[in-house]
């Protein structure tokens, strides 16, 4: 099941037709079917063959369209084929990492052995049949060519085909690294020999190598580049000066390898001379002109090799740290273990700014707590992917931890896949951890509704929402989704608002609106709800732009409307993706700034982060709100005449009655 909700649902559709959405969508229902199905063949060990025919689709590369050598052929497999390649390699990649043929920390188990061990096993008949019997349709504009057979090699964008050629080539000798210096003759000869044993090892496994795809690259400071020919199978490999890496960037290199050498302690190298800083300026000066292509007469003060290589001067990264250190340096956090939180004033102690900002944390991707707890917000929202209660546990078990760290916490909670004994059994124990506040969701449009859904205790949100009520009274702090743009499944947006209307006569106590890019459309949303009789608070979402590939899917399953004009800037720049990301940083950080000066309107934002705290954390800097220091304690002490509320549970309708008398 795990491997089906993994699925990318925007895929381009394989030669079985099957969609991958239609695969995770259903994967609770299919995956007893498919793991019956991939058994039996294990079974037999025999690959089927229906999963051994790829779609060809050429795609152009540079130069004229006209030439077939200019194209390069991409494979499209069947999802299921790659499903059951994937539960294949998992077993496969477990057994070498212990058997010590990939990982050198696995147990020290002779590689020779290990290779016959393997050999002798019945998978070898298995990646028999996975290789064997191939075939392979070319397709352009839906018009499919007739099938060829591929009789060697292995299938292109299988994830099995990796493996199994790493295996194939895994008795390759190792080539050794000499540095000579002032012998230059002597390593192209010392490389050519290399080449030579590479290719009678290729004629030995029928392997061939393509001499003409082959490069050279001589690294030296010296303008001379003369040397000794370098030739493979006859072919003279010609010599370059800069070789373009496939899924390697020099840019990557950097970041990884040596910037993170140069920030190390920069925040102290304010107290040394100039010309010892001069040593690391020196370095990210080579770093800028060789991944920005500037030669040595160039000026490093050109903007166009700094947009090229997109690197700041050493200055600028020790000013930017020196700051963040002094900003930081002040800030005091919540306790690493806190006191019982039945003594935390909620309402008070979460005032800890006059701006309200809450972030939304998904249980299923990595949590960087620290970034977390120094961002300090009034409000964490857990999201619920589950469709069972031991699905929505890990949720749960998030909503304690957070809480336990002293963050407020609001938890999502969708109804339509649980019935009321397991709302019951979840929320016992959510009230049990201390968490007060839900995030009810899921199952609005009535005529949207499928057979099965109509069978469900908890059809509409509206439903979930009278059953919490009725069944644990004002306990609960309720909030429920808005839409400033029609719902996805909805006929018109005044749909939209007689369904958000009856959530909240239903109990809910507040509003959290979808994502939105424009402050008109979200002043109009809450003034129409204002007409409608709604005065619960109502805060608006912001997501992030982080990529393209995002942006897109957040428009097409989600139903947000991007504008054009921030659309057409993330297209024109998807290829750089710094560019991006900082695009994205300035408009949020624009939209924050028009929802907190309409305070009349709006209780603060809230953002939508797919754990991606450290886009949050640039916007909050930009308005000045990230690091706020604390001037009094996140715990009090307990006060019997004082009544414990969380952030919006002020707006309970007993609460007002209590307020006005």
């Amino acid at each position: 099941m795990n491997i089906l909700l993994g699925l990318t649902p925007t895929k381009l559709v394989a030669p079985n037709g099957i969609p991958p959405i239609v695969l995770k969508e259903c994967a609770p229902e299919l995956t007893p079917v498919l793991c019956k199905l991939f058994n039996y063949s294990y079974k037999l060990w025999i690959f089927p063959s229906n999963s051994k025919i790829a779609r060809v689709q050429p795609v152009p590369e540079k130069g004229k369209k006209t030439l077939p050598s200019n194209y390069r052929p991409i494979g499209l497999l069947s999802v299921i084929s790659k499903i059951m390649e994937k539960a294949i390699n998992i077993e496969l990649m477990e057994y070498l990492e212990h058997s010590g043929i990939r990982s050198s920390l696995a147990p020290r188990t002779p590689r020779q052995a290990s290779i016959i061990w393997l050999a002798s096993s019945a998978i070898c008949s298995l990646l028999a049949s996975f290789l064997s019997n191939r075939s392979l349709q070319v397709v352009v504009d839906g018009v499919s060519s007739n099938s060829l057979v591929i009789n060697a090699g292995v299938p292109q964008g299988s994830i099995l085909a990796t493996i199994v050629f790493l295996l194939h080539i895994n008795d390759l000798a190792p080539i050794p690294v000499r540095q000579i210096r002032n012998e230059r003759g002597r390593n192209v000869d010392n490389i050519n020999m290399e080449l030579a044993t590479i290719l009678e090892w290729g004629s030995n496994n029928l392997v061939d190598f393509n001499a003409n795809k082959t490069q050279a690259c001589f690294f030296s400071g010296k303008a001379d580049l003369t040397v000794p020919n370098i030739s493979l199978s006859g072919v003279t490999i010609p010599l370059k000066t800069s070789i373009p890496m496939l899924a390697c960037q020099l840019l990557m290199i950097y970041k990884a390898q040596i910037r993170p050498v140069l920030e190390y302690c920069s925040d102290i190298h304010g107290a040394a001379t100039k010309h010892t800083l001069k040593l690391l300026d020196s370095v990210q000066k080579r770093v800028i002109r060789l991944v920005g292509d500037a030669s040595r007469t160039n000026s490093l003060t050109s903007l166009e090799h700094r947009i090229k290589s997109n690197i700041p001067r050493t200055e600028t990264m020790r000013e930017t740290l020196i700051v963040d250190t002094a900003s930081t340096s002040t800030t005091t956090y919540a306790p690493t273990n806190p006191p019982d939180l039945n003594h935390l004033d909620r309402e008070r102690s979460l005032r800890l700014r006059n701006d309200f900002f809450s972030v939304e944390v998904c249980p299923n991707r990595a949590l960087d707590a620290t970034l977390l707890l120094k961002m300090a917000p009034r409000l964490c929202s857990v999201t619920w992917h589950a469709q069972s209660v031991e699905e929505g546990m890990p949720a749960v078990r998030l909503a304690g931890q957070l809480r336990e760290q002293g963050h407020e916490v609001l938890l999502h909670l969708a109804g339509r896949n649980l019935n009321e004994g397991q709302v019951v059994e979840i929320l016992d124990e959510v009230k049990r951890l201390g968490v007060r506040n839900l995030l009810v969701l899921q199952g609005d449009p009535s005529h949207f509704l499928e057979k099965d859904d109509a069978k469900c205790d908890f059809p509409y949100a509206s439903h979930l929402v009278k059953f919490i009520q009725e069944k644990y009274g004002h306990y609960f702090v309720i909030g429920v989704a808005g839409y400033p743009e029609k719902q996805p499944k909805s006929e018109n947006q005044e749909e939209d608002y007689n369904y958000l209307e009856m959530k909240v006569s239903c109990g809910a106590d507040f509003i959290i609106t979808q994502a939105c890019y424009t402050l008109e459309r979200l002043t109009t949303f809450v003034k129409r709800c204002r007409s409608k009789g709604i005065h619960v608070p109502i805060t608006p979402g912001i997501f992030i732009i982080s990529s393209f590939k995002t942006l897109k899917a957040m428009s097409k399953f989600c139903g947000i409307s991007i504008p054009q004009d921030i659309f057409d800037i993330v297209e024109r720049n998807k290829d750089n993706e710094e560019t991006v990301r900082e695009y994205g940083i300035h408009v949020a950080t624009q939209l924050a700034k028009d929802i907190l000066s309409n305070r009349e309107l709006f209780e603060g934002f809230h953002v939508f982060t797919l754990n991606n705290f450290e886009l949050l954390a640039a916007v909050l800097r930009r308005l000045g709100l990230y690091a706020v220091e604390i001037e009094r304690s996140l715990f009090i002490e307990e006060n019997s005449e004082k009544e414990w509320r969380t952030l919006y549970q002020r707006y309970h309708a007993y609460v007002l009655e209590a307020e006005l008398i």
